[in-house]
């Protein structure tokens, strides 16, 4: 077994490759991962991801986006203001059936993230900035909504930002074999009820770092990890950010 002295220096020398080199050194662990494309064509795909693939490209397609009961006042919007775009009627769905899916954004949020995603885009801006100013708005307005009156889930941003290297690294343990380690840009966790709390902090006590995740980070100590996301700019590698998530979920 490798020290740990060994393993950080395995660890550096494997992320001085290419991603494409460490993509095809990882899916030959027995620990690491293979990347498959999420496509209607891919082989072996579960029947609960093409039915997620269905909602993706209906709400990529904007049918039933908006609700029905407001469809004026978005018309009215886009008659006025050249920067919101022209709605078609499969945009908005019947009247009440929208809501039943969460809170709707107020316009003058939406146009605020439009107008920052702009910005960034005309100014280049590095990843950091694009997470901070259009990223996180995002995600904390479709969770949490306008009035974040509950938070099942916890959304924590840059805590494991590439960027950041001292927030939040994979303990040791949990890495795969033969490649180094990686960090994403945002995670999505369970805030657990007492009982689920307490079961927990019993497991816990005999995982490393007393961690229930595979990161030291204390914010996720406590926080089952559901979702991660990593994010990248226009233009930037498809294959580093299949490395950094892949290499994430395979510890």
């Amino acid at each position: 077994t490798p020290s740990r002295g060994s393993s950080g220096s395995r660890g550096s020398a494997s992320r001085g490759s290419s991603p494409t080199k460490r993509l095809r050194t990882l899916a030959l662990q027995d620990d690491g991962v293979e990347v498959r494309s999420l496509q209607r064509g891919a082989r072996s795909l579960p029947a609960s991801l093409r039915n997620m693939l269905d909602d993706f490209e209906r709400i990529a397609g904007g049918r039933h986006i908006l609700p029905g009961e407001n469809k004026a006042e978005f018309e009215n919007e886009a008659e006025k203001d050249m920067s919101v775009s022209r709605f078609e009627g499969y945009h908005f769905a019947p009247a009440g059936a929208r809501g039943k899916l969460g809170e709707v954004p107020s316009i003058a949020r939406i146009k605020r993230i439009m107008s920052w995603a702009m910005h960034c885009q005309e100014t280049a801006a590095h990843e950091t900035t694009w997470n901070s100013a259009v990223h996180f708005p995002l995600l904390d307005m479709a969770l949490y909504g306008e009035q974040s009156k509950s938070r099942p889930t916890c959304l924590l941003r840059d805590v494991v930002g590439s960027t950041k290297p001292a927030g939040a690294g994979i303990i040791q343990e949990y890495l795969p074999s033969q490649t180094g380690g990686e960090k994403v840009d945002f995670v999505m966790g369970i805030e657990p009820d007492a009982p689920a709390a307490n079961a927990i902090n019993q497991l816990r006590r005999d995982m490393p770092f007393q961690s229930i995740n595979h990161t030291d980070l204390t914010a996720l100590s406590t926080r089952p990890i559901v979702v991660s996301m990593e994010t990248k700019r226009t233009g930037q590698s498809d294959q580093g950010a299949a490395l950094q998530i892949g290499l994430w979920q395979a510890a």
